[in-house]
C-alpha cells in the first residue's frame, strides 16, 4: 500500500533484546543475558516481525472510523456497490503486543511481551470500500510514528 515499513521505522538490534531479557527475567544476584548469537537471532525475529507495511497495519485501527460504520450496512450499501470515502484530517492509532518466545534447548525460558504503538496522521484519507471491506486506502500526506517498548526500556 505504503511502501513504508514498519521495520523502516523501528530496527532492533541485538542490545535491545539483551535488554529486554534482563529485565524480563528475574535476575536474583545477577543479571542474565543473551550473549552474541542468542540476541542477535531474536532481534532477527522481531525485524522480520516488523517487516509489513505500515499503513496496512494500521488497517484495524482505520476500519474503526466512524465515518465507516454505516459500509457495513447491507439496508444502505448492498454487498455489490462500491462507496468511496473521502476524510479529510485524521489520526489513527493501534496498539499491539508482540511476543518473543525465548527458549534453550527446547526448555522455554520466558516470554518477552512487548508493546508495539503506531500512529499515522493524515491530512487526507480516500478509502475504497465494496462488500464492508475497505479494498483500497489513498493517503495524501501522511506522518507516521512507531513505537516499540519493553515495561519501560
Amino acid at each position: 500500500m505504503s511502501g513504508t515499513r514498519l521495520r523502516d521505522l523501528i530496527e532492533v538490534s541485538h542490545d535491545d533484546v539483551d535488554r529486554a531479557f534482563a529485565a524480563g527475567a528475574d535476575a536474583g544476584a545477577h543479571k542474565p543475558s543473551l550473549a552474541g548469537f542468542s540476541a542477535s537471532v531474536g532481534a532477527d525475529q522481531l525485524n522480520r516481525a516488523l517487516d509489513v507495511d505500515a499503513f496496512e497495519f494500521l488497517g484495524t485501527g482505520i476500519a474503526k472510523l466512524i465515518s465507516l460504520r454505516d459500509c457495513t450496512d447491507r439496508t444502505k450499501h448492498p454487498a455489490d456497490e462500491t462507496i468511496v470515502i473521502s476524510l479529510g484530517s485524521t489520526e489513527v492509532t493501534s496498539t499491539t503486543y508482540p511476543i518473543l518466545d525465548i527458549s534453550l534447548g527446547g526448555t522455554k525460558l520466558l516470554d518477552l511481551k512487548f508493546t508495539l504503538d503506531l500512529a499515522a496522521e493524515f491530512r487526507t484519507l480516500q478509502l475504497t470500500v465494496r462488500d464492508a471491506r475497505i479494498w483500497s486506502l489513498k493517503p495524501g500526506v501522511a506522518s507516521v510514528v512507531a513505537k516499540l517498548k519493553y515495561g519501560d526500556l
